[in-house]
């Protein structure tokens, strides 16, 4: 070969090489936009948290939910695209993910029709939780993009970090609501717990407990030299960029000035180490302050929300992780330190429970809350309930989101008991039990084989490194979430923080070795062009994720909205009275309609909000008779999809029939065959639930009331009767079936069970009273009037209004004698009324002369 074409080819070597080194530079360039691009987003979920906004109803949950799935389908996206533009990128799985799709797998199985016993309920889930499947599912790829997106240990420290700073701004909503501002954040309430932007206090503590141990995690790792220098610069770009997004309300708060002091000492505190940290990060007892620091911030918060799975969550995980270095220390002082506190922490509980009557712990609220847990707690009744309907369909469960049926189904009579609202439990207040009720034992087998490889995992590395950071502080993690998921369940609260330290684990359960180097050299170049195939896969996929956001957040987003407008304008805001006054409004019934057709989250919630707005207008005196029945029937119409849809739900039957009783007089009025047929059908729904949730009394009790109210005393008496069996210490059904023996003229019945209110000493309501008396008194059997009144007086003998009512009383039944008396003692009790006594009494003598 000639000396010219040599050089020819060299230069076209080199050519050639320039072009793909610089097609890898711009591979690589895109390769980091995009992965940037998901970590930025998983901030973002990490922010979630705080989100509080009161243009939707369920302020505390439903958008911060929304966006959430809006953040995981675009991550899902962009992961899409890296994916099949870098096979670095492409999926690869372990035991640990394996498991974890496993168990996702079992609940969309489980949620399927003909296994779900209701599932479309299972898949949209309501606006109260947001967690159906299509919730579940955005869960699952936020995992899942996140184990396989993020592949450098910095980028899950910036992870870390971000997750435990916004954590130092949800204890700052928690000093909000302890202080009563109300112009940021609007707490539900102001007790003693504390729950910040989560809208609950247990929620609040768990949310505080998993950023605990994720900062403790930071603060004792190994190579604190070079992560803490990298931690103080995201934590300070972080809350730059939180200032500048805060911007408006800082200028608020500044202006308020010394009115809100400790906010203002908090900003500047939280600037001022922020920056101390950062200019002298290269020394690492500051990164240790600082984080230690926050350690105990959040312990505060934990400890404030007086939670107390929470507290029984760190002190067992406490536990656990001691017991390791009590057989494995690396020293004799270690293990014998660690055996002195799994020995204090055994000990502790008895001496609380010993004297819990002392006055040390009754004058601390979290204490009190502690020693005052009970077996008798409603709590423990519902796990009873939950056992039961696991062994009832144990391999498959009852569908996702489901507890509620199987509660319904085999809930003691005694969760019931009591003249207190209905209680609906929609969980199990236990991870482990809901799990196995709506999933059955499949599903539960696969949740546990998830933690279980995940503490295989931890333990082996820990046994084979020593190294407590990657090992026994994220089996301090796992462990305290599991302990405290015994009493409660997860939320969006905590989701974000869980998920992305179980993803954390997998990623270094999936690396081989800790001890590892990151890996600089690149994958050989790709073309930046997507193939034929890849371009489909994008598109189909696309196409997924664009059909997802329009189902499971623009729907869910307009209906919630429509939701809050009719509740908005349903009342009259012009009311001077301090109960609000419902009008009717066309805009409130259309805005009604118009979620219910949207046919997502949350439908079953608007139809029965609605019909509590037809209730209302139909007792509210200046709504014309024509809007009241207008709006009955669409409400009773609506109540009956429910019906149609999920005919195996007690909560449909009820309130069907609750809503149909309360509007029978409006119905009646213009159409009576109409309340009639309703009603009859009421009953038939009633009798249904009976079956679906035997130890209801409220059933019964509403079954009576309906027969009563077309006549059929008979029955109503008996249903009644049972009701009472159900519920035998509460007054409210035993007035009731005195009622209906007056109305039906047995009066022995009447007065036989008026006497077991009164051995029973039922507390019974004044109103109460005056029902039962106003009944006998037009009956004319004045004898039972003045019995009722006697015991009424015995209970108020000081009371000169109820003396002079027994006086009347007995003018009636003609025993002029103690109608004298009984006004002689009105008249002593009330001197005002001498008056009246005056004219009384000539009224008697005027009875005595005839």
């Amino acid at each position: 070969m000639s000396k010219t074409k040599i050089k020819k080819r060299k230069r076209k070597d080199e050519a050639h090489a320039g072009q793909l080194d610089s097609a890898s530079k711009k591979r690589v360039g895109i390769e980091i936009y995009l992965q940037r691009s998901i970590l930025v987003l998983a901030c973002f979920v990490l922010f979630c948290p705080l989100v509080v906004d009161f243009s939707f109803y369920y302020p505390q949950v439903f958008f911060k939910n929304i966006l959430f799935r809006i953040a995981v389908q675009a991550m899902a996206f962009i992961y899409t695209l890296l994916a099949l533009l870098s096979p670095t990128y492409r999926p690869r799985f372990h035991r640990i993910m394996w498991a974890m799709s496993a168990y996702f797998g079992i609940v969309i199985l489980c949620s399927l029709p003909g296994i779900s016993l209701n599932p479309w309920y299972s898949w949209w889930g309501d606006f109260v939780h947001m967690g159906g499947v299509f919730a579940q599912l955005h869960l699952f790829l936020y995992f899942f993009v996140l184990t396989q997106a993020i592949k450098k240990e910095r980028d899950w420290l910036v992870l870390l970090t971000a997750s435990i700073f916004f954590a130092v701004f949800m204890g700052l909503t928690g000093l909000i609501q302890s202080m009563g501002f109300d112009e940021i954040f609007r707490p539900r309430y102001r007790g003693t717990r504390i729950m910040g932007a989560t809208g609950n206090s247990g929620y609040f503590g768990t949310y505080m407990l998993l950023n605990f141990f994720i900062a403790l995690y930071l603060l004792i790792r190994r190579n604190k030299a070079e992560v803490y220098p990298y931690i103080a610069k995201i934590w300070l770009i972080l809350l730059i960029v939180f200032d500048l997004f805060l911007l408006s309300a800082a200028t608020q708060l500044l202006s308020d000035g010394l009115a809100l002091f400790p906010i203002v000492f908090f900003a500047v505190l939280l600037h001022g180490l922020t920056l101390f940290w950062f200019f002298i990060r290269q020394k690492t007892w500051a990164g240790m302050v600082f984080l230690g620091l926050l350690c105990l911030y959040f312990f505060y918060w934990l400890y404030q929300s007086q939670t107390r799975a929470v507290i029984v969550g760190l002190a067992g995980s406490a536990a656990l992780v001691s017991v390791f270095y009590v057989f494995a220390g690396s020293s004799r002082r270690l293990k014998l330190s660690a055996g002195l506190l799994v020995l204090l922490i055994v000990l502790l509980p008895p001496v609380l429970f010993l004297n819990k009557d002392s006055s040390w712990i009754q004058d601390n609220r979290t204490l009190r809350r502690l020693t005052g847990t009970s077996l008798e707690e409603h709590r423990f009744l519902v796990w009873e309930a939950a056992v039961k309907s696991i062994l009832d369909r144990p391999f498959l469960g009852w569908g996702r989101v489901n507890f509620r049926n199987a509660f319904d189904r085999h809930a003691p009579a005694e969760i019931f008991a009591g003249d207190k609202p209905e209680n609906w439990y929609d969980r199990a207040h236990n991870l482990i039990l809901d799990i196995g009720v709506t999933t059955g034992l499949l599903g539960l087998g696969a949740y546990l084989s998830f933690y279980l490889f995940i503490f295989m995992f931890l333990i082996s590395n820990w046994f084979r490194t020593k190294d407590a950071a990657n090992s026994l502080i994220l089996v301090a993690f796992v462990s305290a979430y599991l302990i405290q998921g015994l009493f409660t369940f997860d939320t969006a609260n905590t989701d974000g923080t869980l998920y992305l330290v179980l993803a954390f684990i997998a990623y270094l359960a999936g690396i081989k070795g800790l001890d590892r180097t990151e890996r600089s050299d690149l994958p050989p170049p790709v073309r930046l062009s997507l193939s034929g195939r890849n371009c489909l896969i994008l598109a189909g996929i696309t196409g997924i994720l664009i059909t997802a956001n329009i189902y499971t957040v623009q729907r869910p987003y307009k209906a919630n909205l429509l939701l809050l407008e009719g509740t908005v304008e349903e009342k009259d805001n012009n009311s001077q009275s301090q109960q609000p006054r419902y009008v009717f409004r066309q805009a409130a019934v259309d805005a009604f309609k118009a979620a219910e057709d949207l046919n997502t989250t949350g439908r079953y919630e608007v139809r029965e909000i609605f019909a509590d707005y037809a209730y209302q207008l139909s007792m509210a005196a200046d709504v014309s008779p024509d809007d009241k029945i207008r709006v009955a029937k669409m409400a009773i119409a609506s109540l009956e999809k429910s019906l149609l849809e999920e005919p195996l739900t007690v909560r449909h039957c009820m309130y069907f029939s609750m809503v149909v009783r309360r509007i029978f007089e409006v119905l009646k009025q213009s159409d009576p065959k109409l309340a009639t047929s309703l009603t009859e059908r009421s009953i038939t729904q009633l009798a249904n639930a009976e079956i679906l949730s035997p130890t209801r009394w409220r059933i019964p009790f509403e079954r009576a009331q309906a027969l009563g109210t077309i006549g059929r005393m008979d029955e109503a008496i008996s249903a009644m009767k049972k009701a009472i069996r159900l519920n035998p210490t509460v007054a409210m059904p035993r007035i009731e079936l005195i009622s209906m023996y007056i109305v039906s003229e047995r009066y022995k019945d009447a007065e036989e069970e008026w006497r077991k209110v009164a051995d029973l000493a039922l507390p019974v309501k004044p109103t109460e009273y005056e029902r039962i008396i106003e009944l006998f008194a037009a009956k004319k059997q004045f004898a039972q009037v003045v019995s009722v009144r006697k015991h009424q007086i015995q209970l108020n003998p000081d009371d000169g209004e109820l003396w002079a009512k027994l006086a009347v009383a007995y003018r009636e039944l003609g025993d002029l004698d103690s109608a004298t008396q009984a006004a002689v003692k009105a008249a002593n009790l009330s001197p005002e009324i001498d008056q009246e006594l005056n004219d009384f009494l000539k009224s008697l003598e005027k009875i005595s002369k005839k």
